[in-house]
């Protein structure tokens, strides 16, 4: 997180200057005292598929609109269940560092492209909790061993596209709304498959790829992105 919060402030200076070197040169491209054709930079509170998280847009022209961003939210679950005879645990983070842009053709619609830094990854462990009887001999928990299952993208850069109502910046006021909906391509998913006692074959080259063959046709993420955003000048 302290990465990606430095990143973020990184960002924001740089999009700052790009405002002040914009504004030189405003006067001239447009030639318009619209406020909406002003150069602007806003701070957006964001809740999407990828987590809660931060955004920092800037108008660079009237009806285009550049968006850098991030998200996080990882989950630790722990898992005890008699009813399966399982006790494991399952790790889940998800979270991207996103460079978009929004192409805004009406007052309330815009069309949105760009790219994500996929941080997805999602990793299970199980072990049994007891053993069980094969023939005269009793084979323990530790004998039948662990399974661990580990899930990432198989594109870390990921481009995303998408369309939105609201605007990620306002025209002359301060709080802005959005909602957008789009598709991440991540590519192949990646399986990673550990064993140890019995459970070992499970992890075998041919049983992973048999898996990763089913999950080809997982290769879109559905994006949905709610955004409320503040204009800061």
């Amino acid at each position: 997180m302290k990465t990606l919060k430095r990143l973020l402030l990184s960002l924001f200076v740089l999009l700052f200057v790009m405002r002040l070197s914009a504004q030189e040169i405003a006067p001239e491209t447009t030639g318009d005292s619209d406020p909406s054709h002003k150069i602007g930079v806003a701070l957006g509170l964001k809740l999407s598929t990828f987590g809660p998280g931060v955004e920092i847009t800037t108008n660079i022209l009237r009806t285009l609109h550049l968006r850098v961003g991030g998200s996080y939210f990882a989950y630790n679950l722990d898992v005890d269940s008699e009813f399966l005879g399982v006790m494991g645990s399952n790790e889940f983070k998800t979270g991207a560092i996103s460079l978009i842009a929004n192409w805004q053709v009406a007052k309330g619609f815009f069309f949105a492209g760009g790219a994500l830094y996929n941080m997805f990854e999602n990793k299970a462990v199980g072990t049994p909790k007891n053993g069980f009887q094969l023939g005269i001999m009793e084979v323990s928990p530790e004998q039948v061993g662990e399974l661990s299952i580990s899930l990432k993208p198989g594109n870390t850069i990921s481009p995303y596209i998408g369309i939105g109502l609201g605007r990620t910046i306002s025209r002359n006021g301060v709080v802005s709304f959005a909602l957008e909906l789009g598709g991440v391509y991540h590519g192949n998913p990646e399986i990673g498959i550990e064993a140890t006692g019995m459970l070992a074959p499970t992890a075998s080259p041919e049983q992973t790829l048999l898996i990763e063959q089913a999950l080809n046709s997982f290769q879109f993420l559905p994006m949905v992105n709610f955004q409320l955003s503040f204009r800061l000048f």
